[in-house]
This record gives C-alpha cells, structure tokens and sequence, in this order.
C-alpha cells in the first residue's frame, strides 16, 4: 500500500507541473504577437510557482493553515481548467481534471495533505 501511496505522491507533483504547463500554454495563446506571447507564456507560469512556492508548498515558511492553502491549489488548478477550456483544449482540460479530482480524493482518504 506504500507505493500506491508513493506513486499517488508523485501523480501529486506531476500534476503540479502540468499546472506550470497549463498557464504557460495559456500565456502563449493570448497576446497579439509573437513577442508577447512568449513573455506571456515565460512570466505567467512564473508567478504561479512563486505564489505556489511562497504560500501553498508543503514546505512554505507562511503560517498558513492546511485548508486555506488546499483552497489556494484548488483556485489556481480551477483556473487553469478554465484556461484550457477556454482554448478549445477540451479533451486534455477533461483529462487533467479527472485525474486531479481523482488524485485530491486519494489524498484525503489516505491523509497525505
């Protein structure tokens, strides 16, 4: 059972990746140039992984409490669904969503937040 709790630990940190992924590839499809697509796609990413960093890591030296930084996670991944939806990403929005939701039940049932 400590593996499945392992891997279900690391579809956590994936997904999280794939969150940086998703708001990248949302920055990139919404400027007018080139240009600015680009910085779009570099700094919107960033931001999100400082305020991940900074409030809602596991590790992050703010006192805040669990529930307040699930809240967060669960803001910044809603709006990424709706980025990609909003971008025709349909398919991959379905995807992503079902295996998040499916990962945050595991999370509760076997106390890993």
């Amino acid at each position: 059972m400590s593996l499945i709790k392992s891997i279900n630990l690391l579809i956590t940190f994936l997904l999280e990746l794939c969150l940086l992924v998703a708001y990248g590839y949302f920055g990139f499809n919404i400027g007018n140039t080139k240009t600015i697509n680009i910085i779009f796609a570099i700094v919107i990413p960033t931001i999100v992984a400082v305020i991940w960093g900074f409030y809602l890591a596991p590790k992050s030296y703010r006192d805040i409490s669990n529930t307040i930084k699930q809240i967060g996670k669960g803001i910044l991944f809603l709006i990424a669904f709706i980025g990609l939806f909003l971008l025709k990403q349909e398919k991959i929005d379905i995807v992503f969503l079902i295996i998040y939701i499916i990962n945050m039940i595991l999370l509760i049932l076997w106390k890993q937040i």
